[in-house]
């Protein structure tokens, strides 16, 4: 992983512009844990903007440009790393770059994708109405968008997924955690970080207090902070539990996130039986920490990071045969103690 995100990072510039030559709520118990949902719910139904792109021309070769916000993102990395490897299986190529959260640079690199030649244009960006213009501009040229992790309401398809759900999880994973170490009575502490730029980060973080209320309302947050990283949530750990070292729970959005949480206390010897970190994402790395009995007790996996790549991956090749869907879901599944051995590679 290490050496992918280097690889990915050292070539941003060049890539930039080279040619393209990747337990349940109520309203959500019934959603299956084991396969990606291809249609979207009936009172959510989407249709596909006028003007979008049609099928592209069938031949042998098609290449496809990706924007994400941050390719150290281990997530976001081995998606993108996915989609790459089963493109190149069949020589297609793919350029993946990212656009740190930078509108503008994200309308440059979508327009470097059509200028270039792109077929397909992955784009994971909170700034739709800011990008619209240079993905409708893609559109006319007849590439087919996907909105991935984020969905806009313009593109051909979507990838996305029920985030507050996966973040209920979390909540009620964090509130049996307190009520079997604590007991019911008590008053648990909690740090909370947040990432108010991307709603689905946010529907994240409301379905953890929600989770939480419903399994052990007791609690009070103490703390919040926004990283966006694992450095930068290791920083942000230290900070909020030297001012708070009453803290008992580390509500993180992301895999990331909570593993460098998770560095930060160890290193200040804080991790024991009376610390739990929470997270999304069930990535390799996050799993294998929850398997050893790490403070990292829970993550709700979105079908892992690979699989998620593989099935965006077979969207492009539904599209191209014309049985795509608009709107694709990645799977919830909570991972923890009394599963995760059956999750680690």
């Amino acid at each position: 992983m290490k050496k992918l995100v280097a690889v990915l990072l050292a070539g941003l510039m060049v890539l930039s512009l080279a040619a393209c030559g990747g337990g349940d709520s109520k309203e959500t118990e019934a959603k299956k844990e084991t396969a990606a949902k291809t249609e979207a719910p009936a009172d959510a139904a989407e249709t596909k903007a006028e003007g979008t792109a049609a099928a592209p021309e069938k031949k042998d070769s098609y290449s496809v440009g990706i924007t994400i916000q941050d390719l150290s993102n281990a997530t976001w990395a081995t998606q993108v790393n996915t989609i790459t490897e089963k493109c190149e299986e069949l020589g297609w190529t793919v350029t993946a770059v990212q656009h740190d959260n930078d509108a503008q640079k994200c309308i440059t690199q979508i327009e470097n994708f059509t200028n270039s030649g792109c077929d397909f244009i992955f784009i994971q960006s909170s700034a739709a109405e800011a990008i619209e213009d240079a993905v409708k501009a893609a559109q006319d040229k007849g590439i087919c968008v996907i909105g991935t992790g984020v969905a806009l309401d313009f593109a051909d398809m979507n990838y996305t997924n029920d985030n507050y759900d996966a973040g209920y999880r979390c909540g009620q994973a964090i509130g049996n955690w307190a009520n079997e170490t604590f007991g019911e009575d008590h008053k648990l502490m909690v740090a909370q970080f947040l990432y108010d730029e991307i709603a689905e980060v946010t529907q994240r973080t409301d379905g953890q207090l929600d989770g939480l209320k419903e399994t052990h309302p007791n609690f009070e947050v103490v703390a919040n902070a926004h990283p966006t990283d694992s450095a930068t949530a290791m920083t942000e750990t230290e900070n909020v539990l030297t001012a708070h070292p009453e803290i008992e729970v580390i509500f993180n959005w992301g895999d990331s996130m909570a593993l460098g949480s998770l560095e930060a206390v160890r290193s200040m010897k804080r991790e024991d039986e009376n610390m739990a970190i929470v997270s999304v994402d069930g990535t390799d790395e996050a799993v294998t920490e929850i398997a050893a009995g790490s403070s990292l007790i829970m993550s709700c996996s979105l079908g892992g990071p690979e699989e998620q790549g593989i099935q965006q991956f077979d969207m492009l090749q539904a599209y191209i045969a014309g049985t795509n869907e608009d709107h694709y879901y990645s799977p919830n599944i909570t991972i923890d103690r009394s599963n995760a051995k059956d999750y680690v590679k």
